[in-house]
């Protein structure tokens, strides 16, 4: 037998040539990958080992087989370092390797070794049922794709909506945090409250879409979060958010992400169409959204109907004030 060894962006690929005219391509994703390049150059190997080995479904239920250095599968179970790890993300792991879906459960297997870093055993069973039963983002590398809302400052940036104490890209900052995109936002672990049982409370926080929508005040971040900082999941809005320690802003969006795994491009790739924004909160546009054109400014939905609530109730018809909102209108506690 041949084969071609391929170098790229994505990575090395092995393509084997069987004598009888059959390829097979095996990337370095391949759990057996290292062995079957070494049995290629061995020629006490005959091409029918080869063939078994590169057939990782059929001969996974017969043999401890290892999907990184600390998960294995072992018959029907998931071992994380030798143990077994009962779990729906285990399930799903299992299912996607008895599928063959080899780059479909690396990202999960990651990220079940990054759950394994949180140095609190509390922290790790919240981040289990908080993910259980929910389509939750995850990147190649193991990280969570949550979400955040957020409200706009007098410059129109991007802060927290209630006021407190954090470090934004290394600088500490007191009051409403700043969220640009691209910041790492952080703050001492052991300032997070870790009570599940208390709802409101300091930590940052940052949740499902469903909450984050609900909450926000004109603008939705999606965050990227490290398992390991997980601190806890309040029990508190059907446990739809998290406390966490430390979080990087990847972007602002209108829609939550449609895929549950996300590759490294497509982070950095536009999230949806062109845009405009309304001019009195400065929140993005979509094809989706209805701008209304009000004394030559665009408004959004909830601008506009703010708008003209407050010129019917409050403002005689030559008042030219504009009705942003209080801040106590919203009433979900958030955190920042």
């Amino acid at each position: 037998m041949f084969y071609n060894l391929v170098r790229d962006t994505n990575g090395t690929t092995l393509t084997l040539i069987f004598s009888d005219g059959d390829t097979t391509p095996v990337s370095t994703e391949h759990p057996r990958y290292d062995e079957i390049f070494s049995a290629v150059n061995d020629d006490s190997v005959s091409e029918d080992e080869i063939r078994q080995m590169t057939n990782f479904v059929a001969t996974i239920g017969d043999r401890l087989t290892s999907l990184s250095e600390r998960v294995s599968v072992s018959g029907n179970n998931l071992l994380f370092d030798g143990d077994q790890i009962r779990s729906s993300i285990a399930d799903h792991i299992l299912r996607l390797v008895r599928e063959g879906e080899d780059k479909g459960w690396k990202a999960l297997v990651n990220f079940l070794e990054k759950i394994q870093t949180n140095p609190n055993e509390h922290s790790r069973e919240s981040l289990y049922d908080w993910i259980d039963g929910r389509d939750i983002t995850i990147t190649q590398d193991g990280d969570l794709i949550a979400y955040k809302g957020v409200k706009n400052d007098e410059n129109g940036e991007p802060v927290s909506i209630f006021s407190g104490r954090a470090i934004v890209n290394g600088v500490v900052h007191n009051g409403n945090i700043p969220n640009p995109v691209g910041a790492v936002i952080e703050m001492p672990r052991s300032e997070v409250q870790h009570n599940t049982a208390i709802g409101c409370s300091v930590g940052l926080h940052a949740g499902t879409w469903e909450y984050a929508s609900d909450f926000s005040q004109g603008r939705i971040l999606t965050v990227r979060i490290n398992p390991r900082d997980v601190v806890s999941v309040p029990t508190d809005c059907n446990a739809q958010k998290m406390r966490v320690s430390r979080y990087e802003v990847l972007a602002e969006v209108s829609h939550p992400y449609a895929s549950t795994t996300l590759s490294e491009d497509s982070e950095d790739e536009d999230s949806g169409p062109e845009t405009i924004e309304c001019d009195w909160c400065l929140r993005t546009l979509y094809e989706t959204d209805t701008a209304h054109e009000v004394d030559g400014d665009l408004a959004c939905d909830s601008c506009y109907d703010e708008h003209t609530r407050f010129e019917e109730e409050y403002v005689e018809e030559d008042d030219e004030d504009e009705y942003y909102g209080d801040e106590g209108d919203y009433p979900y506690p958030y955190g920042y």
